[in-house]
């Protein structure tokens, strides 16, 4: 699959995510040989006015191509507009959100609305096109917001000159926990002209090669699976190549914890909004392995990032020294698939 320039070939891409795909885990992503990042997704409206916190939002560095900027938006002319200004900054592609199915989007025609009104999504695709200077321009999607209209939704969008369609197989109206259907990625597939990328409970490089096997899908995007797991992409590599890749030592989810948080620190600070960005992301790397139930508190109750320091390598010590007893794993991962801060879920959850 192609991109503009960029061939995508046995790797994987890495999904635009709120709050969580800035530049430090694009960066940590890239070190595992993403195919493509994105950044988080981005409001139309805040591109227009060149309002100062969507704009860094935008900002990346050379060293960080290929990367992909997502929008934020439900009018043709707005969109167009902020495509045009986004294209001075020469990202790899252009993507418009038409999946986020959170009501506080939603309510405001953004997201996965948009798929109930697949004319005025084609006439937004058309404006990103005529205004992106030759940047190819996607449409990340679901079935459908209320209803499962994905095939017409994706004709109107190949048809307005579309480069690529993600698709998220599942409706608007379903949640977190609820399965995709991959099934629909192959009708896709089989019935567009452009690529399709699929995407969707891809939370392992195994996951990413079935999905690819059974949808025959021209790319896969990882949004959740990466959390945490920058592994991901270079086991798919590996997987892809070898037929085997072995999973992260303690020693390398440690290496690429500090890697990660002194990158938080650089680009935050050491206040508390650096801390508590790197809070999240320890316990995120950390999630699968023994002691997560001791780690989780300590964490969260250190003050600054020194003493996050400190309980990060006593973390890391008794578990080299097998200090701690065995984990529930299974239950880890459906609390983590079920919301990405599964440490605020009750038991009884």
């Amino acid at each position: 699959m192609k991109i503009g320039k960029l061939e995508i070939k046995d790797r994987l891409i890495l999904a635009p995510m709120a709050e969580i795909t800035d530049k430090p885990f694009r960066q940590m992503a890239r070190k595992h040989n993403a195919a493509l990042t994105f950044t988080q997704m981005i409001s139309a409206r805040g591109v227009v006015r060149s309002e100062f916190r969507t704009m860094r939002k935008i900002a990346f560095s050379k060293s960080e191509l290929p990367i992909g900027v997502q929008i934020l938006g439900c009018e043709p002319d707005c969109i167009g507009e902020s495509v045009k200004e986004i294209s001075k900054y020469k990202p790899t592609v252009i993507d418009l959100n038409a999946g986020c199915p959170v009501k506080n989007v939603t309510k405001l025609g953004f997201g996965a609305a948009l798929l109930d009104k697949p004319q005025k999504l084609g006439k937004i695709v058309s404006a990103m096109k005529k205004n992106s200077n030759g940047i190819p321009v996607s449409v990340k999607m679901r079935l459908g917001n209320r209803k499962n209209n994905a095939l017409e939704t994706a004709k109107i969008i190949e048809g307005e000159g579309a480069d690529f369609i993600t698709l998220h197989p599942k409706l608007g109206t379903q949640s977190s926990e609820d399965k995709p259907d991959w099934t629909q990625i192959a009708e896709l597939k089989s019935k567009l002209r452009i690529p399709v990328i699929g995407n969707g409970f891809v939370f392992t490089a195994e996951d990413a090669i079935k999905m690819r096997e059974e949808t025959n899908c021209d790319a896969v995007m990882v949004s959740r699976g990466a959390i945490g797991n920058p592994f991901i992409f270079s086991r798919f590599e590996q997987l892809v190549k070898n037929g085997n890749a072995p999973l992260p030592t303690v020693d390398e989810i440690y290496a690429n914890t500090l890697e990660h948080v002194e990158k938080i620190k650089i680009e935050y600070g050491r206040n508390l909004s650096g801390l508590h960005n790197a809070k999240k992301h320890i316990i995120w790397y950390f999630k699968y392995l023994n002691g997560i139930n001791w780690l989780i508190p300590n964490v969260l109750n250190a003050r600054s990032c020194d003493e996050l320091a400190e309980v990060l390598e006593k973390h890391f010590e008794k578990l080299k020294n097998d200090e701690y007893p065995q984990t529930d794993v299974e239950e880890i991962k459906r609390k983590f698939k079920d919301r990405i801060l599964f440490w605020l879920l009750d038991k009884k959850d």
